[in-house]
């Protein structure tokens, strides 16, 4: 059957999810609590490149594909391996029966965003893209099929001589697209992770050698994202506002209460799925989307005299983003993991609180390089 190999489905494999701290923790914990971990020498760490996850399943009888972690609004995990050509000559060596998990991202221009712009164009509209500017790459970090052979509930540390074994065959069938995952632990990692970090590199996620892979949980006692962060925060004023995500992709859609009839243009706030099921013309929407709310605000500093752009803050209250306009002028406090170079824009920004006793004028660019 299509996407199987044994008797599991691994198109339809709900991924793994990765241990991050909570924003509550302070710095110190956080480096604590991964100083510890790496220096027990039972985890491993390799380099975590900015991109989209992809898992990629060539099943028994040969069929490929590449898909997502999360499943679209009709329920199925988009199929993106045609978007990809140039890395069809690897998977097409890559014998029946396997599969792995990468990212896919831009060597020269890393980011989740960059890579989605591309991703999710219309296949000839993404191709087209890659041939004007960037490639994208595919990262092998971790394998749960081999040649037949199903490996996902064996420990990550025997999960790593497949790895190894993929990155011989890469040797063997050499794209220029491919990379596989290189792993660390000890002080070799610590010293890693430091380098990464002080780069301005993404960072790591370190994993329990003894841990198999477990689809769909997120257990603190397996995983552990490390990512870069600022040492400081930044006081930022909110300029306005982004359109909300209109698409309900969660897997609570039963019970969803919010659609769309993309017949009617009518809004319904009722559980629909039923009608959705048989076929209606009906979409689940997100509640902001739903309720005409704000997705995120655009926030930004003073710099000759302007306010200039400098990221996008979601994370906040139902009552912020409903009521935004309220919030346009006033200056909130924002961590985040780091500043582009290129761009000057804060990654991962994460709303800290409002800063009530600062004026706008206080926010000027300078902060970035305090």
């Amino acid at each position: 059957m299509n996407g199987f190999i044994g008797n599991t489905d691994y198109v339809n494999m709900p991924a793994q999810k990765y241990y991050a701290p909570p924003n509550s923790w302070s710095a110190e914990k956080k480096k604590d609590t991964a100083r510890s971990r790496i220096f027990s020498g039972t985890w491993y760490g390799a380099w975590k490149k900015d991109g989209y996850f992809e898992r990629f399943v060539k099943d028994e009888e040969g069929n490929m594909f590449l898909v997502a972690r999360s499943k679209n609004v009709k329920g199925e995990y988009p199929d993106k391996i045609e978007w990809v050509p140039q890395l069809n000559s690897f998977f097409e060596s890559v014998p029946n029966g396997s599969c792995f998990l990468g990212e896919v991202y831009l060597p020269n221009n890393e980011g989740s965003k960059n890579t989605t712009s591309i991703l999710g164009c219309l296949k000839e509209k993404a191709i087209a893209r890659q041939e004007k500017n960037e490639f994208l790459h595919y990262y092998i970090f971790d394998v749960l099929a081999w040649d037949g052979e199903e490996v996902y509930e064996k420990p990550f540390l025997e999960r790593l001589t497949y790895l190894e074994g993929i990155r011989e065959h890469t040797s063997a069938n050499p794209n220029p697209y491919i990379e596989v995952a290189k792993y660390y632990t000890g002080e070799e990692l610590w010293n890693t992770l430091q380098n990464i970090l002080a780069s301005g590199g993404e960072g790591m996620v370190i994993v329990n050698g003894e841990s198999p892979y477990k689809p769909d949980k997120r257990s603190v006692k397996d995983t552990l994202k490390i990512k870069q962060e600022l040492k400081q925060t930044i006081d930022c004023i909110v300029m306005g506002a982004n359109p909300p995500t209109k698409n309900y992709t969660g897997k609570d859609i039963e019970n969803w209460t919010y659609w769309y009839n993309t017949r009617t243009g009518e809004f319904l706030n009722a559980k629909k799925y039923k009608e959705y099921s048989l076929g209606e013309p009906l979409e689940p929407v997100t509640k902001n989307f739903f309720n005409n709310w704000a997705g995120s605000l655009k926030i930004g500093l003073v710099r000759n005299d302007k306010v200039e752009y400098f990221g996008d803050l979601s994370g906040l209250t139902e009552e912020v983003l409903e009521n935004w306009k309220n919030y346009v002028g006033k200056v909130c406090e924002v961590g985040g993991m780091s500043i582009d170079k290129e761009s000057g824009h804060i990654r991962h920004p994460r709303f800290m609180g409002w800063r009530d006793d600062k004026e706008p004028r206080d926010c000027g660019w300078e902060q970035i390089y305090e």
